[in-house]
């Protein structure tokens, strides 16, 4: 698995990744560090309003990044190399998936560091536990839909993928920060990211709750990995919906 990481990480180079991967969680926390400091309306909230915000963006950009990683595979050889590499086809989803995973890691850290630092140097009040849990719940939430995002990526390209994203994040802020959801958005893993930030940031969902999702993240996670790896192991490499 190190080296099928290695090689994907190669395979960023010259590319958009590593320049969203670094430059994007640094722009994102320092817009909302200014418009934090430079206005009264969500004093207190810093915290909250952060995660909340960056759930949002993240259920999006997913939809993006993606594909984006596996732009140079299709450019270079239509996914000839992964396909045809000799290694076992479900291995290769199991570890790109594992590879986005830990670009999505770098970004969140990036930008909940910057966050941290901009409110130590501003004196401005802020629970750890409450940083680190957010933290914790926005990534493990995250990880059902890179396998989607994989899957659309593979079949759809761009086009499928960020179609699909625009529905999915619409459908999570209406599901996931309104009472519309209330009965429905514990069956629709899409929503988790957006709905736990937002209550577990104002401490309105109970323990059992958030311990029931994050279990459910776990089955669902291991459940749809298991199936599109399967799926990709008889792919044919054909992408519909070319741009």
């Amino acid at each position: 698995m190190t080296n099928l990481l290695k090689s994907y990480w190669l395979r960023t180079k010259r590319t958009p990744v590593r320049v969203l991967m670094i430059l994007a969680p640094i722009l994102y926390s320092l817009i909302m560090c200014l418009y934090f400091f430079s206005t009264n309306t969500l004093k207190g909230q810093e915290v909250l309003s952060f995660y909340a915000m960056l759930a949002i963006i993240s259920t999006f950009t997913l939809s993006l990044l993606v594909p984006m990683i596996y732009d140079p595979d299709k450019t270079a050889s239509h996914y000839a190399n992964d396909l045809r590499i000799g290694i076992n086809r479900r291995r290769v989803f199991f570890t790109r998936f594992v590879f986005i995973t830990l670009i999505c890691l770098v970004i969140i850290l990036l930008a909940v560091s910057f966050f941290i630092f901009s409110l130590l140097v501003t004196n401005s009040e802020f629970n750890l536990i409450q940083v680190i849990t957010l933290t914790v719940i926005l990534l493990m939430t995250l990880l059902p839909m890179i396998a989607i995002y994989q899957y659309l990526s593979l079949r759809f390209n761009y086009t499928g993928s960020i179609l699909v994203g625009c529905l999915i994040t619409l459908a999570a802020i209406l599901l996931g920060t309104t009472n519309l959801g209330e009965r429905v958005w514990l069956f629709l893993p899409f929503t988790w990211p957006i709905k736990l930030t937002f209550e577990v940031g104002k401490g309105t969902m109970s323990l059992h709750i958030v311990s029931l999702v994050l279990i459910g993240t776990v089955l669902v996670i291991a459940i749809t990995l298991w199936g599109l790896s399967l799926w990709y192991n008889k792919w044919d490499g054909v992408t519909r919906l070319e741009e």
